[in-house]
């Protein structure tokens, strides 16, 4: 199987910017590759399209592909008439009223003419489809208009999330709420955006319990699956892949207990943000004008780059405190190599991968050399250093200092800080299981002096 991260890429770039680049006509197709590019584009993107995006591209990427700069929909922006625009947008009344508003005015439109891709469809509810047809300047600039079926955030090259944390919230609070099933709904229409991308019709199995939760997920998954007719012309038929829905019931260990993997560990104790599309509770804000407050285009790349980061600090070789900021994903070997290992694995791993690289890098070698022998040093500085050496260690610098930083902020900064957490957190338990152990045999005062 293909990875996930690399076929959602392939669609943004190739479906939909390379497409709107080459301004085709309204049947949607996947240009060549080696295509030449004739034309350049703006793409607009909302709170809840922006994670999607950034998951699976970076900004060179789409810059790459032809896009000249990438705008958040619901800001205040600067017109380019000369140019046509891409908007990758959720269904939603705010960003299609956000579009609306930027062709309300027929002399000054926005933008030359625009591409529409919707994360999935339009609901019928919201009935967005009339709001188009009553902006009579927008209609002729319309090129293409598509429900694009993207609407979940690559985690990794195989694994995904839909961005809904408060799912568990509103499964489990009890009563028949609702905003249960409208959470149902918007898991199975993400779901089915899955298996759009994948071309892919599975069999559906859940697990039945109480609750039904799983039940009621996958029997409005399947709904979707059969009113749809994307899967009639690809000629997939049910049964060659199979969907397994669970609820949280099947591991509730998880809930009690930390999860001592390294990756796991990380979200679980440091508090690393996460890319998460917004609730639909949280509309856009707004000014009086009807849009928010504008934005740089440094700002939208620094939002394109909001891939999984974890701040840390160090001391630089000058003595002085620096700030600096991992990187959370694929681009990272160390992290992809130990992301799924035991901590102690990944501890004892990472003191390896040191002690190796000291031994085969030319530049380590020498300073280990330094620090034991530092009258060496001071002849080296003298001109006495033999020219091979020298010339190896210059060549092996930018490794070991790319190694340094890779390595060296497991070591004084990932793993550390893990440790420190959990030794916190399971003082707090331990002391509360001593207290029930020990003190019906008189070690309660023992048991307060320690942990005081």
């Amino acid at each position: 199987m293909a990875s996930l991260k690399a076929i959602c890429k392939q669609r943004i770039l190739r479906e939909m910017i390379e497409h709107a680049v080459q301004n085709d006509s309204l049947t949607l197709r996947s240009p060549s590759p080696s295509s030449s590019l004739v034309n350049y584009v703006v793409l607009l993107v909302d709170e809840n399209s922006l994670p999607i995006l950034s998951s699976c591209c970076t900004v060179y990427d789409v810059l790459e592909q032809g896009v000249t700069v990438v705008e958040p929909v619901g800001k205040r922006r600067q017109p380019l008439p000369g140019l046509d625009a891409v908007y990758f947008l959720a269904p939603t009344i705010d960003s299609v009223d956000a579009v609306l508003h930027d062709f309300s005015d027929e002399k000054t439109p926005q933008y030359k003419s625009v591409h529409i891709f919707f994360t999935s469809a339009l609901p019928p509810a919201d009935k967005l489809l009339e709001r188009f047809a009553a902006c009579p300047p927008l209609l002729p600039r319309i090129k293409t208009f598509v429900e694009f079926n993207l609407d979940f955030v690559v985690q990794e090259q195989r694994v995904f999330h839909l961005g809904r944390p408060l799912d568990f919230i509103d499964f489990y609070k009890g009563g028949s709420d609702p905003v249960s099933r409208a959470s149902i709904d918007a898991i199975a229409t993400r779901l089915f955006s899955l298996c759009a991308t994948l071309g892919e019709k599975p069999s559906i199995r859940f697990q039945k319990n109480f609750r039904g939760l799983s039940q009621s997920v996958a029997s409005a998954l399947h709904d979707k699956l059969q009113r749809s007719d994307l899967f009639k012309s690809s000629g997939s038929e049910t049964g060659n892949v199979s969907l397994l829905i669970l609820d949280r019931s099947i591991d509730v260990a998880t809930l009690l207990v930390h999860e001592y993997t390294y990756q796991a560990l990380v979200y679980d104790v440091l508090e690393i943000p996460t890319i998460a599309l917004p609730s639909s509770s949280s509309p856009l804000k707004r000014g009086k004008s009807g849009r928010a407050p504008s934005t740089s285009s440094q700002e939208m790349n620094e939002l394109l780059l909001q891939e999984d980061t974890f701040q840390y600090e160090i001391v630089s070789n000058a003595g002085k405190r620096e700030q600096k900021r991992a990187i959370l994903g694929e681009q990272d070997e160390l992290w992809v190599r130990f992301r799924h290992s035991h901590i102690q694995s990944v501890n004892e791993e990472v003191q390896e991968e040191i002690q190796r690289f000291i031994r085969e890098n030319a530049t380590a070698k020498t300073q280990k050399e330094y620090q034991v022998n530092p009258h060496k040093q001071k002849e080296n500085r003298r001109g006495r250093a033999t020219p091979p050496a020298t010339l190896e260690a210059i060549r092996a610098l930018p490794q070991y200092q790319e190694m340094l930083a890779k390595v060296g902020r497991r070591r004084a900064s990932f793993i550390p800080s893990i440790y420190l957490s959990l030794f916190l957190s399971h003082s707090f338990f331990l002391s509360l299981l001593l207290s029930l152990f020990l003190r019906p045999i008189g070690y309660s005062l023992f048991f307060n002096s320690c942990f005081q």
